[in-house]
């Protein structure tokens, strides 16, 4: 996986800069969750009007992302993005250090935190079939989940070791760093390959997307319901760990530190998790799996003290072992051909 990475200059340009800049992400997340939850102290309908319309940008700028990473120079595009998202992350710092922050500019300058994310993962995934052969994609992106899984556990660290040793608004300070650092690894880049421009429509741009998404549910339809089942298992779980959680944390523990430490732990869980699965990805197995994960819904419900996420941990018992079991017989029939599945 990681020697797909290193093997030119140009992957290991981009490698190094989205390390970077994953590590601060991170860890303004964790900064941001918390600092959303003191602001409207631990309102769980206010956190979640303002998560919505923190990313309500993506509708908009994830297909124009889509045409400039196919229309526009690569490199100035990445280069661009992460210069912009280094100011607001100083304008994040100013904004809590110099004056006690409001609401609705906190979420504002966060929309336009997520707008200029959406811009920038395109580009940075179309810059590497200019790098790489396609047959070494596949290692390409193992490698890039690795490093983000590895981001993911040491950013909220950093976020809290900030927190213990400087304040919260260091983490901004942190992230407006590693962003630089991240542009210093962009810069190193040869210019990507330009196709043929095209005019941005906004309008086929949805007419396609929808035409994708209708082939995909008539040409595959298990694959197409693993998606639907995930992407609903994403709303449940959204919501957990973007406020409810952080807002738990904060009520039983009173530490802001402590939130880095839960979301560690959770990236943490998520890499193991996956590396568990492989055991777990056989039709035959399908029940041990629900068992398990039936065990840890139960688990979350009885060692938890918060009333909200017992709630919401009820009706996760049924919603993952369903996914799980829609993926296994996904997996189970794309191996085997002559399986039939009875109704």
């Amino acid at each position: 996986m990681m020697h797909a990475l290193s093997r030119n200059p140009g992957t290991r340009s981009l490698a190094l800069g989205y390390c970077f800049s994953k590590c601060g992400e991170f860890a303004f997340e964790a900064a941001f969750a918390v600092a959303i939850v003191s602001m409207t102290e631990a309102d769980l309908l206010l956190i979640g009007i303002a998560y919505f319309f923190r990313y309500l940008p993506s509708m908009v700028f994830s297909p124009l992302g889509g045409w400039l990473a196919d229309n526009v120079d690569k490199k100035r595009t990445l280069f661009a993005v992460e210069a912009a998202k280094g100011l607001l992350a100083l304008a994040f710092f100013t904004l809590f250090s110099l004056s006690s922050p409001v609401l609705p500019v906190l979420v504002g300058l966060a929309m336009v935190m997520t707008a200029l994310e959406c811009i920038y993962v395109p580009a940075f995934r179309a810059y590497f079939p200019d790098l790489v052969e396609k047959d070494q994609l596949a290692s390409v992106n193992s490698g890039i989940q690795v490093i983000e899984d590895a981001a993911s556990i040491i950013g909220p660290l950093v976020f809290s070791a900030c927190v213990l040793l400087l304040s919260r608004e260091a983490t901004f300070l942190f992230f407006a760093a590693c962003l630089v650092l991240s542009a210093m690894s962009i810069a190193t880049l040869a210019p990507a390959r330009q196709g043929v421009r095209q005019v941005f429509d906004g309008r086929a741009i949805v007419r396609d997307a929808a035409r994708s998404v209708s082939q995909l549910r008539g040409s595959n339809a298990p694959l197409f319901a693993v998606i639907g089942c995930t992407t609903l298992c994403a709303m449940f779980a959204t919501s957990v760990i973007r406020f409810i959680l952080p807002a738990s944390v904060l009520e039983h523990f009173a530490s802001e530190a402590a939130v880095g430490y839960v979301f560690s732990l959770l990236a943490a869980g998520t890499v193991l998790g996956g590396r568990a699965v492989y055991t777990l990805q056989s039709a035959h197995n399908r029940t041990i799996g629900s068992a398990l994960l039936g065990a840890v819904r139960r688990t979350v419900f009885c060692c938890s003290r918060g009333t909200a996420i017992q709630q919401l941990a009820v009706p996760a018992d049924v919603v993952p072992g369903r996914l799980h079991g829609c993926i296994c017989r996904y997996r189970y029939r794309d191996q085997h051909p002559v399986f039939v599945e009875r109704a």
